[in-house]
């Protein structure tokens, strides 16, 4: 009696043995699978995080959005002023206290001006949201005009570095050129790792008006994408490629910087029209851009080229347009930039105009090809696969010596007028192909990159992703039924 008894004593302790190792092989098993998958809340706010992506949704008065947007990435927003310093003491050469200062005598009266009110409130909210939750002033107003500005300034403060001004690749694509006839448009950011590992924002923004809903890729403490990767919910798109090498300095006396004149447009255009009128309308000629848009509702795509003087606009609901750094408007090139590299396999921009122009002549694109092309290390230049500075997905981080540069593709977005009805996309954080990039190995700090290496991290192997704000689009969806 007494061996059964510790027999069954014996039994009940190993099952109760099994039992906990089996919970705690589960509890193991759901924490790694939530690992890269955080969730926090706010009154006015929600944010997610998985595959090196943030999604964060804002709602509310300028003010309320802002707040949410700096309690929910107080975390984030701790690296904007570090990153701020770097770039503009390495780049434009200047301290971070005179690039301030030179904010507020070039950008802060447009602020002041009563039709940016509601830009000039969200930057108050985010200052007052992350002061809220760290009990900290570092992220103030004048640091963030700083931040969205610093774009603006490069041709201010001379910067004519091609590696961090020769920013992205893209294609819109409509009528026989895709595979069901509606809109498809990819695009990967290529600037300094500082800048374009910060920018993994999925930013959902839900201003009192629904209908001037929209989404856009970002980095904290921005009320502009940057990166111009956005959706709307009135059915546009859009995405751009910067036009380098002008020869103009911008004038922001009357001209209204760039950051709240695309911020507008997203907010309140309704058609291709708008943007056009909206981006035209006091236009300082900061950051020439090929913009690439696109209105879901009637199928046209339209590149909207802009200088300072100069402008040129081709619209279509049946072919492409692409963009790779160089303008495509003869007058625009030839009279406000020095670009001679249009056609030349040599330049960074040739080579990409040349290859994206021989890719893109394929019909029916699928989201499939649009990944494919975007992730392309075909160098025209050297006729073989090389991941390097010619390519549409770019990679200055592979250049020896000298030409090393913490620069490339930080990313890659695809999007078709299906996603873009729930204003979803997929995206791969890091770049375009999935490279995994170390520090270890890199230069130290040089000349040309100061101390790099005190602002960028490592960037691990992200997947494609599908990024949609769950919770706002269950929301609606309940709100019609």
């Amino acid at each position: 009696m007494t061996r059964r008894l510790n027999r069954s004593h014996k039994l009940k302790r190993s099952h109760k043995l099994k039992r906990s190792h089996k919970l705690k092989r589960s509890q193991k098993l759901i924490r790694r699978i939530k690992r890269n998958t955080t969730h926090q809340n706010h009154p006015s706010g929600f944010l997610k995080q998985n595959a090196g992506w943030i999604t964060i949704s804002i709602h509310g008065t300028p003010f309320e959005r802002g707040f949410a947007h700096g309690y929910l990435l107080h975390k984030e927003l701790k690296r904007v002023r570090p990153i701020l310093k770097y770039l503009v003491s390495t780049y434009y050469k200047t301290t971070l206290q005179e690039y301030l200062e030179t904010c507020k005598s070039s950008i802060h009266h447009h602020l002041k001006n009563p039709e940016w009110a509601f830009v000039e409130q969200e930057l108050r909210g985010i200052c007052a949201g992350y002061k809220h939750k760290t009990k900290s002033t570092t992220i103030n107003y004048d640091i963030l005009v700083g931040w969205n500005s610093y774009l603006s300034l490069a041709e201010k403060y001379e910067h004519k570095d091609p590696d961090n001004m020769s920013r992205c690749s893209a294609f819109i694509a409509a009528g026989s050129a895709t595979h069901d006839g509606k809109l498809l448009m990819a695009h990967n950011t290529h600037c300094n790792f500082s800048l374009g590992f910060i920018s993994n924002v999925a930013m959902y923004v839900y201003p009192e008006n629904s209908e001037s809903a929209f989404m856009m890729q970002t980095a904290p403490g921005l009320v502009n994408s940057s990166t111009d990767w956005f959706i709307t919910k009135c059915g546009i798109i859009g995405c751009e490629t910067t036009i380098t090498k002008i020869n103009y300095v911008p004038d922001f006396t009357v001209g209204v910087p760039y950051f709240l004149r695309i911020r507008k447009a997203m907010e309140q255009g309704r058609s291709l029209d708008d943007y056009v009128a909206m981006m035209m309308d006091r236009n300082a000629g900061d950051y020439a851009c090929s913009w690439l848009f696109g209105d879901t509702r009637s199928n046209e795509i339209m590149r909207f080229e802009q200088g300072l003087n100069i402008h040129d606009i081709k619209r279509t609901t049946d072919g492409v347009f692409y963009g790779m750094n160089s303008a495509f408007s003869p007058e625009l090139r030839a009279l406000e930039t020095t670009d001679t590299g249009f056609e030349n396999p040599e330049s960074r921009t040739g080579a990409r105009n040349l290859r994206l122009e021989h890719l893109l002549e394929k019909k029916g694109l699928t989201i499939a090809d649009a990944k494919r092309i975007i992730s392309d290390h075909y160098d025209v230049a050297k006729s073989c696969e090389n991941m390097g500075p010619h390519t549409i997905c770019k990679h200055n981080e592979n250049q020896e010596d000298a030409d090393f540069s913490p620069s490339g593709a930080t990313d890659g977005k695809v999007v078709d007028t299906k996603m873009a009805t729930t204003m979803s996309f997929e995206g791969i954080m890091g770049s375009s192909c999935g490279r995994v990039f170390r520090k270890r190995g890199c230069p130290d700090a040089t000349k040309k990159h100061g101390n790099w290496k005190s602002v960028i991290d490592d960037m691990p192997k992200h997947p494609w992703i599908r990024l949609i704000d769950h919770r706002s689009n269950r929301q609606h969806l309940h709100s019609e039924n």
